[in-house]
């Protein structure tokens, strides 16, 4: 009895390994690309600060402030990124620094505190992190947010995908070579 429950523990060690290892593996035959997160329109809330953090908490998402440009920085892949606007007048920063030096503080706790000083979840749902085959010339994405105080949003507004250049060259290079090959051709037979 005591040997197989010995077993059942050392096979449960195992996956847990496993589990942890292949986390941050990227799967073979992909890359990862970076994906920007863009808010459009901070200028329309002059009164509020952005702020955005992740469901894991502030130990290895940290709260992040959000400048006048709108862009939300890139985060770990297992994040979960939201985004809350809060009133400046109940913003304090130090407080805010002070939930970052805590890491056991989770996602549900800084979303209750943000809650609890008039803030409002605006994204619910940033996506940081994304993989493409390798093949793919998808080189990163661009998401743009139009937010409003009423309406939790879990998509971007808008999507831009930045292509890679190079698959013009996979498209031009057989064409030059087709065009090359019909001059030669028409060439030879002019001769004859």
């Amino acid at each position: 009895m005591k040997n197989k429950v010995a077993l059942l523990l050392v096979a449960f060690k195992i996956i847990l390994t496993l589990a942890i290892v292949s986390a941050d593996s990227i799967t073979p035959g992909f890359h990862g690309i970076s994906i920007g997160n863009y808010i459009e329109n901070t200028e329309d809330f002059p009164d509020y600060v952005f702020v955005s953090g992740g469901w894991i908490g502030t130990g290895m998402c940290p709260l992040k402030f959000i400048g006048e440009d709108g862009k939300i920085d890139s985060y770990y892949k297992f994040c979960g990124v939201f985004v809350y606007v809060i009133p400046q007048n109940n913003f304090n920063e130090t407080k805010l620094q002070e939930m970052n030096t805590k890491n056991n503080m989770g996602g549900e706790e800084v979303k209750a505190y943000f809650d609890s000083i008039g803030g409002k979840e605006v994204i619910e749902s940033v996506n940081t992190y994304s993989q493409v085959p390798v093949v793919s010339s998808l080189k990163g994405i661009k998401n743009y947010y139009e937010i409003s105080l009423n309406e939790v949003q879990d998509s971007p507004t808008n999507t831009v995908n930045v292509r890679s250049k190079i698959i013009y060259f996979y498209f031009l290079v057989p064409i030059i070579s087709l065009v090359i090959i019909f001059w030669i051709i028409i060439k030879k037979k002019r001769r004859k």
